[in-house]
């Protein structure tokens, strides 16, 4: 269940994830959360349902960040910190009846940026605009510095 949740959630369709998720609650977990296969514990369906989750709210695979790809319905407010993404990026994300409000990043490496968002998102270091470069719509990219944060939101329409 914590693999076809992961690949539902990578396909983008939230609702399916939720389903493997909810069911692998149900039936293959244990009051401490540990996950059981035929009887046994298995720290294995723990640490992919973990992956799961993250991968349901934060992906970052193809050289971008994508915020919120699958996020399921039943999960309309929330908030996650310290989420960690290739290119040496740690992030937070807050979101409000199901779109993101805002997000943090943490630049380790100091590489460029891609981020995908279904928001346009206004990007801030420091109390200061930073620029960036709009490659498609829904896609930007900005530079950034090791280990300087980064402050995005959702811009006004």
């Amino acid at each position: 269940s914590a693999w076809k949740a992961a690949c539902w959630a990578r396909l983008g369709n939230g609702a399916k994830a939720m389903d493997n998720f909810t069911y692998a609650m149900h039936n293959y977990t244990t009051n401490s959360l540990f996950s059981i296969c035929s009887r046994a514990m298995q720290v294995d369906g723990s640490f992919g349902m973990a992956a799961a989750v993250a991968e349901m709210v934060l992906q970052s695979h193809e050289n971008e960040l994508t915020l919120l790809p699958a996020l399921p319905e039943s999960w309309k407010d929330g908030e996650v910190e310290g989420l960690r993404a290739r290119g040496g990026f740690e992030v937070g994300l807050r979101w409000q009846s199901g779109r993101l409000v805002s997000a943090t990043l943490l630049s380790r490496n100091g590489d460029p940026c891609r981020v995908r968002s279904a928001v346009p998102l206004k990007v801030t270091a420091r109390g200061r605009s930073v620029s960036f470069r709009r490659i498609e719509p829904g896609l930007i990219e900005f530079r950034t510095e090791a280990g300087a944060s980064y402050a995005l939101t959702a811009a006004a329409r």
